[in-house]
């Protein structure tokens, strides 16, 4: 209750001196009120531009640690591959440490709908669709697909 009334007087207030300002402001010359004005639209373009200017910095921030993480899964995955053809398999150990890396990193840095991709592929690989290849070769081309889209990239562009 006591916010409420502190509310309304700090609204009072604001309203006072807006028209207390507003007089002051016909009352003055013209050209002080076209210099209060073109103050206050450099205020504003001022304030504008820092706002886009930090916005593209956490952008740029973003994408930079996405492509950390997109490439820990890509080098995994190749190597995955690579080791299958000469028979050498990784250890198991070191697939599962690679992939728990991956996954906090994702849940830090990916985007809602990579992160909701992995955790479809997860169940899906717990539902004993693990032995099924071509299941795991299209959700993997999948996740592939979601990173790069994550990354500003746009695969339905024609060359």
């Amino acid at each position: 209750m006591g916010y409420y009334i502190l509310a309304i007087i700090l609204i009072a207030i604001f309203v006072w001196l807006l028209c207390i300002f507003v007089t002051a402001f016909q009352l003055a010359n013209p050209s002080v009120q076209a210099s209060i004005i073109a103050g206050a639209f450099l205020l504003i373009a001022g304030i504008t531009a820092h706002h886009f200017n930090f916005q593209r910095e956490v952008g740029s921030r973003h994408f930079n640690e996405k492509r950390e993480v997109y490439l820990k899964f890509v080098s995994l995955y190749f190597d995955l591959l690579s080791s299958s053809n000469k028979n050498k398999p990784l250890p198991e150990k070191e697939i599962i440490k690679r992939m728990s890396d991956f996954k906090k990193d994702l849940l830090l840095w990916g985007s809602g709908s990579m992160i909701k991709t992995w955790l479809s592929f997860e169940d899906s690989c717990c539902e004993n669709r693990s032995e099924d290849i071509v299941f795991i070769s299209d959700t993997l081309e999948t996740i592939l697909r979601k990173m790069r889209s994550d990354l500003g990239h746009n695969d339905f562009r024609e060359f």
